[in-house]
């Protein structure tokens, strides 16, 4: 009962399913940069305390974004501030999305802050969130389960001269506080 009759079938299947979320839709720079005054009130009465973090610590927003193409109905609204430090090596991110949760029918806000320094010899991110963080190859990324702005940012490492004989940060150690 393989082959053609039950390919049939699958694709019956597949065109009748409802989206299990998760979908997401590709955009430039340019379709997702905005003006401050188009954040939303719900960003800025939930990001303000790391907003100011972000300048306390000295960073300067460079750019402001809202992403306008989801295909996903359960996202009501992703947006974002970039942040540029004064020396211009550390780049930070600080995401909101707000998101509804149909199983327990109600909406859900979530604060994504990361912080990428770049280095001689790659970049380091720290970030809070868990499942996912897009690095190039061979750059490492910290999770840490906070939504501390300051602690993000001054996560604790060897001096840069004894960086390059550490051993590396164990991902798996990381991960497992997280859960």
């Amino acid at each position: 009962m393989y082959g053609l009759p039950q390919a049939f079938t699958g694709y019956l299947k597949s065109r009748f399913m409802r989206p299990a979320g998760g979908t997401w839709m590709p955009s430039l720079w340019a379709d997702m940069e905005c003006k401050q005054e188009d954040l939303s009130g719900f960003f800025v009465q939930a990001t303000k305390p790391h907003r100011q973090d972000f300048e306390r610590l000295g960073f300067t927003p460079c750019g402001f974004q809202k992403l306008g193409k989801v295909v996903d109905p359960a996202v009501r609204e992703s947006c974002g501030i970039t942040y540029l430090d004064s020396t211009r090596s550390h780049f930070g991110q600080l995401l909101y999305h707000r998101l509804y949760s149909q199983s327990e029918r109600r909406e859900i806000n979530q604060i994504v802050i990361a912080f990428t320094a770049s280095f001689e010899d790659g970049r380091l991110s720290c970030t809070n969130h868990k499942q996912a963080f897009d690095t190039p190859k061979g750059n490492e990324v910290i999770r840490l389960p906070s939504y501390d702005v300051a602690f993000i940012h001054t996560v604790p490492g060897p001096p840069a001269a004894a960086q390059r004989n550490a051993p590396p940060v164990s991902r798996s150690r990381i991960a497992a506080s997280m859960v």
